[in-house]
């Protein structure tokens, strides 16, 4: 039997179609190019995974100002998703395939699984980014993995992104558990900002210690256009809203990327 939906499931589940609908009838205001990754974003403000699993909002997120949609977390049991996922041709909204790890499967054995999960949705996405779940806080492990899925990912010309939770994050130097993953090959790391008080310090330090072509995303706890911005001055590149939008709506979008065209120099890209 299938768990019952959580309130915040529900409400995303309200707030797709309604988003679709607006879409139609409206032209957001769109953020200034990012350039991360090999890519060009339209913007700097994506949708977090989790909330548009299957991409359906991926031909129209652009009218309502969204740079991109990161689509899933899919798990390598999750094969039948592979159709509802769009095609490439005519979006222009860039599309993240988040996977992760089946439940069933032991950390131990999970490479297999996730280059299935990869295989079966590569060819819908313009990078993938790898979510180990909000509790995992091996980066030894984490660093392995990532090293198998950016081979198989370089094949495919696919950036490769790791999510980093917070609690990975909360020792005394984050900047040695990101640089050990981008050393495994990731490209970007999408910081998760959920329980760490401290996101912009956070930021503010992997932003001084990294490459500047590595893209420093934020995600978790962007309620307002003012924290968005406060992320990027800290030094991410992007933006992901999840929470945010099912308050404020695309208004809280349009004011982003407004601000942001108003003030480039807000990020240090």
């Amino acid at each position: 039997m299938a768990k019952p939906l959580t309130p915040l499931a529900l409400r995303v589940r309200w707030t797709l179609p309604r988003l679709g609908r607006t879409a139609l009838t409206t032209s957001a205001v769109i953020g200034l190019p990012v350039p991360a990754m090999g890519l060009t974003f339209p913007g700097p403000v994506g949708l977090a995974a989790g909330f548009d699993r299957h991409g359906t909002l991926q031909h129209v997120a652009h009218r309502i100002g969204l740079a991109s949609i990161e689509t899933g977390s899919l798990l390598g049991e999750q094969m039948s998703c592979r159709g509802r996922l769009p095609a490439r041709p005519g979006r222009r909204a860039l599309c993240g395939v988040s996977l992760g790890k089946s439940p069933r499967v032991p950390w131990a054995q999970a490479e297999p699984d996730i280059l299935a999960s990869l295989a079966a949705h590569a060819g819908k996405a313009d990078y993938v980014t790898f979510n180990p779940g909000r509790d995992f806080s091996d980066p030894r492990r984490l660093a392995e993995l990532l090293a198998v899925l950016a081979q198989a990912c370089e094949r495919r010309r696919l950036p490769l992104v790791a999510k980093l939770p917070a609690a990975m994050l909360a020792g005394a130097r984050p900047e040695a558990v990101a640089e050990r993953l981008i050393d495994a090959g990731a490209r970007g790391l999408l910081v998760s900002a959920e329980g760490d008080r401290s996101a912009l310090a956070t930021l503010q330090r992997l932003a001084a210690a990294l490459p500047d072509d590595i893209c420093l995303i934020s995600v978790g706890g962007i309620d307002c256009a003012d924290q968005a911005l406060a992320r990027l001055q800290a030094g991410a590149r992007l933006v992901q809203v999840h929470r945010g939008i099912l308050k404020r709506g695309i208004a809280m979008v349009a004011e982003i990327n407004h601000r942001a065209r108003l003030r480039p120099s807000v990020s240090r890209y």
